[in-house]
């Protein structure tokens, strides 16, 4: 890795920039896939969410 690339800006770029993608992207209609991955999950079921763009839950949405 080069010494001089300075990572926690680049990180906070690509956060920003996928950010602003998520957060128009989420008012969208919900994935076809997305709504039949939900359709099959158990009444008590959990979603393990990894992460989002903005840092804030995905699953919030369901």
């Amino acid at each position: 890795m080069k010494e001089n690339l300075d990572i926690i800006s680049l990180n906070k770029k690509s956060s920003n920039n996928v950010a602003k993608k998520y957060e128009h992207a989420k008012y969208a209609k919900i994935n076809p896939l997305a709504e039949l991955f939900c359709k099959k999950l158990h009444e008590n079921a959990f979603i393990l969410d990894l992460g989002s763009g903005t840092r804030l839950p995905f699953t919030s949405n369901f």
